[in-house]
């Protein structure tokens, strides 16, 4: 007997799509505050250009320590507690003074970015299999819905404070929200 398939989406899609939401919006607040943040640690933008390769190196760190993580079972924990570590450095971004210090959180939120980009993109593909297609797509979509956004909300803190503060705390709490439901 053939039991039909409902192809409906389960939380953990759901998640998965806000999880790219928030990427997104984190991949996309770095350029348009990289002004922003040089005059917060009192250097020039192409000194405080260290912190785009730290985020990368960090991106690519998560991707080669972390995911393994995902063979080991962790799923959806991983995905949440490395979006929690995302959530506190990017809380912390307004805080810091130091080019160093700044390149450092950086480095550790491109590895917690890095791990949750990949743990949803094999979870999803592993769950679906054959189906992951549109899903996956809307996936990648979600996350191009928040990088258009992040300028926006740089330049609405900018308006605001006259720095990036507004902007990362606002995504270190919807990074924080949807670790919560993710977990």
């Amino acid at each position: 007997m053939n039991v039909p398939i409902v192809d409906r989406p389960t939380r953990s899609h759901r998640a998965y799509f806000a999880v790219f939401l928030v990427v997104g919006l984190a991949f996309g607040l770095v350029g348009p505050s990289i002004s922003l943040l040089a005059e917060q640690v009192g250097t020039d933008i192409a000194s405080v250009g260290i912190i785009l390769v730290t985020y990368g190196f960090g991106y690519v760190l998560g991707t080669q320590i972390f995911a393994r993580g995902y063979d080991r079972g962790l799923g959806n924990r991983l995905i949440g507690c490395s979006l929690f570590v995302a959530a506190s450095c990017f809380a912390l971004v307004p805080f810091v003074s130091m080019r160093l210090l700044l390149a450092i959180m950086f480095l550790f939120f491109g590895a917690a970015v890095s791990t949750s980009d990949v743990g949803c993109n094999t979870l999803i593909v592993w769950e679906l299999k054959d189906r992951v297609g549109p899903r996956l797509a809307l996936m990648h979509t979600m996350f191009g819905v928040g990088a258009i956004l992040s300028p926006l909300i740089v330049r609405g803190s900018d308006a605001t404070r006259g720095d990036a503060a507004l902007a990362y705390w606002f995504a270190a709490a919807a990074i924080s929200i949807v670790a919560t439901v993710v977990i």
